[in-house]
């Protein structure tokens, strides 16, 4: 299968329990703000030009499509023009572009993944140019000191980048189908990563707030569980961005930590541990998966185009500095590559 993104797929019925038990939790509460939806499906409908504004020009018939409101007007008299249709084409046009600078990074993201090989000289400018503003971002924010805590978190949404990159726009058709008898398929390996998320981030907070006199082992009952309507009817990028919510929720709460803090013990893998190494946990399990989505993409005969790979890089960028930049920094960013993500395919 070629790297390209389809239309509106089926939706999946609800998964059950993956059943894999993790050492920490804490229900996701519904009070959670929702981020944007990262996948949108933008169509921008095309209307064709009034049958009035044929014109014959020298005798000669052409097929009329779309008049740009602003360009030469056709060779009609003023009279024969269909006021109200051009009317409404220039309402078309307007809303298309306020909705072309309302794109997130992820809508971005998903648009320049899928562009066909082989890439032309433009596009492959294009992206570069994308990385290297994300690079240049990311040691621009290392240039302050960060605290152990913030410092081990921030590979933490790097990971989360990598991961975003590899995903972000893929058909959802591609979504549920396992890839080998008795091995998981996308939506359940990221239902998982989400809960891995939820219950490192869940452990944590229990470790540094416990009290002497309460078991260091992070009680059972209070295991957390993703939103199960969420996973089983999301997209890719619904997926992405629940799981980027979760994500942003563990570097609020835990980025601060100081070094008493992260000495507090813990319990993984039924030994003892502290809270430094848990922060660890959170990246690499991400990783983890990561490659194990890797792989399932693979066995599905899933081929990622050079466009992909270079939007995986590009959004791993974003990641080493996503949760460390100022909002008016990364707005830049956005405003920056959304131009480059709505010019035509060269």
């Amino acid at each position: 299968m070629i790297d390209q993104a389809g239309g509106r797929h089926r939706r999946p019925d609800p998964l059950v329990d993956d059943g894999h038990h993790l050492d920490d939790a804490v229900a996701l509460h519904e009070g959670l703000d929702p981020v944007a939806h990262l996948h949108r499906r933008r169509r921008f409908g095309g209307g064709t030009v009034h049958a009035d504004m044929a014109a014959p020009a020298s005798g000669r018939r052409r097929r009329t499509g779309l008049v740009e409101p602003d360009g030469p007007e056709p060779d009609v008299h003023p009279s024969r023009v269909d006021v109200v249709h051009r009317a409404s084409m220039s309402r078309r046009l307007l809303a298309a572009a306020a909705t072309i600078m309302a794109m997130t990074f992820e809508d971005t993201l998903a648009r320049l993944a899928v562009r066909p090989d082989p890439l032309t000289d433009t596009d492959r400018r294009a992206l570069f140019a994308m990385l290297d503003a994300e690079e240049a971002q990311a040691v621009r924010v290392r240039a302050t000191p960060l605290s152990d805590a913030n410092a081990i978190l921030a590979l933490a949404q790097r990971a989360y980048g990598d991961l975003r990159g590899l995903v972000i726009g893929l058909p959802d058709d591609l979504l549920d189908r396992a890839p080998r008898a008795g091995e998981w398929p996308l939506r359940q390996t990221l239902q998982h990563v989400i809960s891995g998320e939820l219950g490192y981030h869940a452990a944590a907070l229990y470790a540094i707030a416990r009290r002497d006199g309460e078991p260091v082992a992070f009680p059972q009952d209070r295991r957390p569980s993703p939103d199960a309507e969420r996973i089983a009817r999301g997209s890719a990028g619904d997926l992405l961005g629940y799981l980027s919510e979760v994500r942003a929720r563990s570097d609020r709460d835990l980025a601060g930590l100081d070094a008493k803090a992260l000495r507090r013990p813990s319990v993984y893998g039924g030994r003892e541990i502290d809270v430094r190494y848990r922060l660890h946990r959170f990246g690499a399990h991400v990783v983890e998966h990561t490659i194990q989505c890797e792989t399932t993409l693979e066995a599905l005969g899933f081929r990622a185009g050079d466009a992909r790979r270079t939007v995986r890089r590009i959004s791993a960028a974003r990641g080493a500095h996503e949760h460390l930049s100022t909002p008016d920094a990364l707005a830049t960013l956005d405003a920056e590559h959304t131009t480059k993500a709505a010019a035509p395919i060269a």
